[in-house]
């Protein structure tokens, strides 16, 4: 006898549908079931809707069909975030670009991408939860298990395909920005997992994320992983090796002064690439130069009132080498560079009163006879102390010192062999914040604080569909930048308003958009993006 029997998974509160099949056995000499999932059970409409097919050993995948899921039950959802996205996605070509490289998986990446942006920091097993009541591009529930399944067949070919789609849509058109960041991981199974500098301060073992983000599009395009105890300097050598077999020649890079060295710079040269990069103001090669302007460039003249500070800009050549293995010589030469000088006062007011806060902190140390050993370096630089049996501890400060370390608060410097204006070199580097702010995005919104995988597959294949997620956030706080949204509204609060709005799906029929506020349909005519009407 064949019954239906319905069971409710306690983990995700979704119910599944099993056909059952009584038959007698003779071994045990018992009643027995047999039992085949047939489906999930609709919350809204008590349908019952079939799960998705397992593949047979040797079974062709057929290839998916384009356009939107045949509406097969009726059912209400909340559909005018995913419609936001949906729109974000073709603008940006993600979502061609995805059904390209994945062409039997890209619905599935991209309803996470949805899940991930709309849920913070909600884990991967409540996923069926949140696509029992919303309108997303699989249309189905994926469990915590074939996401995992899903990660890992995301495969590096596929990745790198992406990336070079991504990039021919906007890689030569803008400067490039890139950094690193680390994310913490508890994990023993992952081999790139080491103990290094951490950027967040905790004593913690890592991955080092390493990104690149177009300044003028303001949306990532590449990323990878890097062992943790890999420091930043050491990575632009391969990033260019990357970009070279991703197809890209003639990019341009920003850099903050973590990736300075002179190997790094005679690669950009070697390879004809425009950079501009932070330099150290203690640098040789900076002092050699400030010390010959330093009063010059602190006049009106150079005074810029936008930034309040000083810019000055000269001319300098770069000492190049380069090893030559096919003629067995190293070539020398001198390469055209502009130095970039700044003067901020209220940063060396800042940086001043920081330095003798410390100052007195150290010498009240060294009056109490409680001196602390990591600081013995600098009592020895800044102070002099004297001890008698009469005065006791005196303490005075050595001038010269203080003067020495006080000249230079409040300069900071710039390289580049492409900009020849100070304040347009400010203006792009300063734009390398987005990248920070993505950073942020990714540990925080899309829940990369901690790494939560058990295999280098699903991590690969997991940072892979959080980086596409990053490309949606980055496109809406970038628009929201631009029409100054973010005076009247956070980030969470626009996907609450597009979130409310609910569509009705019937067999045959049209979907049936729900009501929009007025204030819905201006925030989807900011973003450029025309208000949800009813579709075939």
């Amino acid at each position: 006898m064949t019954t239906i029997v319905y069971q409710t998974n306690k983990k995700t509160g979704v119910t599944y549908a099993y056909e059952s099949t009584s038959y007698w056995d003779k071994a045990k000499q018992q009643s027995r079931a047999k039992r085949i999932c047939i489906g999930r059970v609709d919350p809204v409409s008590q349908q019952i809707v079939p799960t998705r097919a397992r593949k047979k050993p040797g079974a062709v995948a057929r290839q998916a069909k384009r356009g939107p899921v045949p509406i097969t039950t009726a059912a209400r959802r909340f559909f005018g975030a995913t419609y936001f996205f949906d729109w974000i996605g073709h603008v940006t070509g993600v979502a061609d670009d995805l059904r390209t490289c994945f062409p039997d998986t890209w619905r599935q990446i991209l309803s996470i991408v949805y899940y991930l942006i709309l849920e913070d920091r909600n884990p991967l097993s409540r996923f069926p939860r949140w696509a029992a009541t919303h309108w997303h591009p699989y249309g189905s529930p994926i469990s915590s298990q074939r996401s995992s399944e899903l990660f890992a067949a995301i495969t590096e070919a596929e990745r790198r395909r992406f990336f070079t789609l991504q990039g021919q849509r906007r890689v030569e058109k803008e400067y490039l920005a890139y950094d690193s960041t680390s994310v913490s991981s508890y994990s023993k199974c992952l081999r790139q997992v080491r103990y290094g500098h951490n950027k967040a301060h905790e004593p913690l073992a890592q991955i080092n994320l390493a990104l690149l983000f177009g300044q003028q599009s303001r949306l990532p395009f590449y990323y990878r992983k890097l062992a943790g105890h890999i420091p930043d300097v050491k990575t632009l050598q391969k990033l260019l090796a990357d970009m070279n077999t991703l197809g890209y020649r003639k990019i341009k890079v920003v850099l903050d002064r973590g990736f300075y060295s002179v190997a790094n710079i005679n690669e950009l040269y070697r390879q004809h690439l425009k950079f501009l990069l932070g330099a150290r103001i203690s640098l040789r090669l900076v002092q050699t130069h400030l010390d010959g302007v330093r009063d010059t460039m602190r006049s009106w003249t150079h005074y810029s009132q936008t930034y309040q500070l000083y810019a000055y800009s000269l001319p300098i050549s770069w000492a190049y080498t380069a090893e030559r293995p096919y003629k067995g010589d190293t070539l020398r030469a001198r390469r055209r560079m502009y130095l970039h000088l700044y003067y901020a006062p209220d940063r060396a007011l800042e940086d001043e009163k920081a330095f003798n806060a410390r100052l007195a902190e150290m010498q009240a140390e060294l009056l109490c006879n409680q001196r602390h050993p990591e600081h013995e370096h600098l009592y020895e630089r800044y102070f002099e102390v004297r001890q008698t049996p009469v005065r006791g501890i005196t303490v005075s400060a050595r001038e010269d010192a203080l003067a020495e370390a006080k000249k230079n608060y409040g300069y900071f410097a710039l390289l580049s062999n492409d900009v020849k204006d100070p304040i347009q070199a400010l203006e792009i580097y300063r734009r390398k914040d987005l990248v920070e702010k993505a950073f942020d995005n990714l540990k925080e919104r899309l829940n990369l604080r901690r790494l939560a995988v058990s295999s280098e597959q699903s991590l690969d294949g997991k940072l892979f569909v959080q980086f596409v997620a990053l490309i949606y956030l980055s496109y809406i706080t970038g628009k929201m930048q631009e029409t100054q949204l973010f005076k009247d509204y956070t980030l969470q609060e626009v996907l609450d308003e597009f979130d409310v709005i609910e569509c009705f799906a019937v067999p045959g029929k049209k979907l049936q958009v729900g009501e929009q506020t007025t204030r819905q349909v201006e925030l989807y005519k900011k973003f450029g993006v025309p208000p949800p009407a009813s579709l075939q």
